[in-house]
């Protein structure tokens, strides 16, 4: 966690001292986010300069053009209902929250 807090985030090790798990862990899934729309952005930035040269009769999209890691990701959690989805993530912070718990303790 420290690689991720301290090196991609750009973090230092006070504020990683005093940051609680829930706010690290929501941190970094800004961070993700803002990383994962510059590589959107570039993906666009390509089909859009490709797709003048291309035959009319061909239907190219974004994802054709350049896939990214996230692509199988995003078809997945289309499959999955938001009943489903709610209940993993209300899982995953009741997990977060017993852990920080234990570590008050």
């Amino acid at each position: 966690m420290e690689v991720i807090a301290l090196g991609e985030m750009g973090m230092t090790e006070q504020q990683l001292k005093e940051i609680t798990l829930r706010s690290l862990f929501n941190k970094l899934e800004g961070f993700r986010k803002l990383e994962r729309d510059a590589w959107e952005r570039t993906r666009m930035v390509m089909w859009a300069a490709i797709t003048p040269h291309t035959k009319k009769e061909t239907k190219l999209s974004p994802m054709d053009v350049m896939e990214l890691p996230w692509d199988t990701d995003i078809k997945e959690d289309q499959k999955m209902d938001a009943k489903e989805a709610a209940k993993k993530r209300k899982a995953l912070w009741e997990k977060i929250d017993a852990e920080k718990t234990k570590i008050a303790m």
